[in-house]
C-alpha cells in the first residue's frame, strides 16, 4: 500500500481524485442515514479538509495499491482548543472510506493499521470515532473498538473507542524526526542560540572530557552533531548513537569531513556495541531514559579502565516537554539519585558542578 498525504500543495489530479471519493462517500452516508446533502456541498467539504492540513498531527491521505486509488483516511489528535466535539488527547478517526469495489480484500485493515500507527506515534493513548450504523459498527468492532453509549453532538452517531499501546520511545523518535522536518539543526544555530544551548554543557563540559588524539569517544544522543562537531576533531576515534533516523542522517552530513567518525542509528540501551571507549559523554538525553540505573551500568561496562564519563542532566523537573504542538513524556533526572546510580555502577565521581540549566557529573572508572 502507498499513502499520499493531501494538503494545499497536492497535485490537481490528487485533489480531483479525493473530491470524487468524498462525493461517493457522502452519497453512501446519506443513503445509510436517510438524508440528502446538496451535491455542491461535497466539493467544498473535500477542499476544506485539504486546506486545513499542515500540522504534524493531522493525517489526510489517499490510499493506493500501485496505480489504483483504494480510498482515503483522515485522523487527528484532539486538543482542548479545537472546536466542536472533542476528547482531549485522543486520536480521532474523522473519516475513513474504502471504495465499494475494493472492499473485503484486506485493504480496510491495512488502511486502519496505518492510521492507528500514525496516531499512536502522535501520542494518542485512546482512539475514538463515530460509526456508520450500516457498515461501520461491524467493521470497527473487529479492530477492538467498543461502543461507549455516547452519541456525538455533531452527527448523532454512536461513539466507539479503543485503547492503543504506546511505545514512548517511538514518540520520541517521531518528535526528533519532526524537528528535522521543521528545519531545526542546532549545528547551524546563530550565535545567541548556541550560547543558550551551552547553558546545558558548553566549553567546560568539553574540557572535562580531557580529550586527545589517542582517545576513543562515545556520545549518547549525538543529535545532529551540535557537540560532536567540537569534540570529534579533538579525539582519535569518535562514535555517536541516536535513536532518530532523520537526526542521524543530518549528523552524517554535518560530520562528513571528519574521517574518524562513525554514527549509529539505534537505541543505546538495546544496541550491542563490539568495543569499549576511553570517554563517554551525554547531554540532554538522559531525560528520555526511564531506567537510568540500567543506562549507567551499561555505560560503565563500555568504559575502558581509567575511562571518563561526563554527563549533563537537565534541572527541569517537569514530566513533559511541550513545544506548543507536541507533548513528549520525559523522566526527570534527580542529582542525588544520579550520584547513587554512578556509585552503584562502580564509578567514582571526580567532579560535580552546576550550569544554569543542568547538573554536570564527571566520573571515572578505576
Amino acid at each position: 500500500m502507498k499513502y499520499i498525504p493531501l494538503n494545499a500543495a497536492s497535485t490537481e489530479a490528487e485533489k480531483e481524485t479525493f473530491c470524487k471519493m468524498v462525493a461517493s462517500y457522502g452519497s453512501e452516508m446519506d443513503a445509510h442515514q436517510n438524508r440528502c446533502t446538496p451535491c455542491g456541498i461535497f466539493p467544498k467539504w473535500a477542499n476544506s479538509m485539504i486546506n486545513i492540513q499542515g500540522d504534524f498531527d493531522l493525517h489526510l491521505e489517499l490510499c493506493c495499491d500501485g496505480d489504483l486509488y483504494i480510498g482515503f483516511i483522515y485522523g487527528k489528535i484532539d486538543y482542548s482548543w479545537h472546536k466542536g466535539y472533542i476528547k482531549d488527547g485522543y486520536g480521532h478517526i474523522m473519516e475513513f472510506y474504502v471504495l465499494p469495489e475494493y472492499r473485503r480484500r484486506g485493504y480496510g485493515r491495512k488502511m486502519y493499521l496505518h492510521l492507528e500507527e500514525l496516531l499512536r506515534k502522535d501520542g494518542a493513548k485512546r482512539l475514538y470515532l463515530t460509526a456508520d450504523p450500516v457498515t461501520g459498527a461491524t467493521f470497527w468492532t473487529r479492530f477492538g473498538f467498543a461502543p461507549t453509549g455516547e452519541k456525538s453532538m455533531e452527527n448523532n452517531l454512536e461513539i466507539f473507542e479503543k485503547s492503543v499501546t504506546i511505545d514512548m520511545m517511538d514518540f520520541v523518535i517521531h518528535h526528533y524526526d519532526a524537528l528535522i522536518g521543521e528545519g531545526n539543526d542546532p549545528v547551524f544555530d546563530p550565535a545567541p542560540l548556541r550560547e543558550y544551548m551551552d547553558k546545558w554543557d558548553g566549553q567546560a563540559f568539553i574540557d572535562a572530557m580531557e580529550l586527545d588524539q589517542n582517545k576513543s569517544v562515545l556520545e549518547i544522543g549525538v543529535g545532529t552533531g551540535r557537540l560532536a562537531v567540537r569534540t570529534a576533531p579533538l579525539c582519535g576515534d569518535f562514535c555517536g548513537i541516536d535513536i532518530s533516523p532523520k537526526t542521524i542522517e543530518r549528523a552524517r552530513y554535518n560530520l562528513a569531513e571528519q574521517r574518524n567518525v562513525s554514527l549509529i542509528c539505534g537505541d543505546f540501551l538495546s544496541y550491542e556495541f563490539d568495543r569499549s571507549f576511553d570517554v563517554v559523554y551525554s547531554s540532554l538525553t538522559f531525560m528520555h531514559i526511564e531506567d537510568k540505573q540500567r543506562a549507567i551500568d551499561k555505560i560503565a561496562d563500555l568504559m575502558n579502565c581509567a575511562g571518563r564519563l561526563v554527563l549533563s542532566i537537565d534541572k527541569n523537573p517537569n514530566d513533559y516537554i511541550d513545544n506548543g504542538t507536541r507533548r513528549i513524556k520525559v523522566y526527570p533526572d534527580k542529582p542525588d539519585a544520579t550520584a547513587g546510580y554512578l556509585r552503584a555502577a562502580g564509578l567514582t565521581i571526580t567532579d560535580r558542578y552546576d550550569t544554569e540549566f543542568a547538573k554536570v557529573f564527571v566520573a571515572r572508572k578505576e
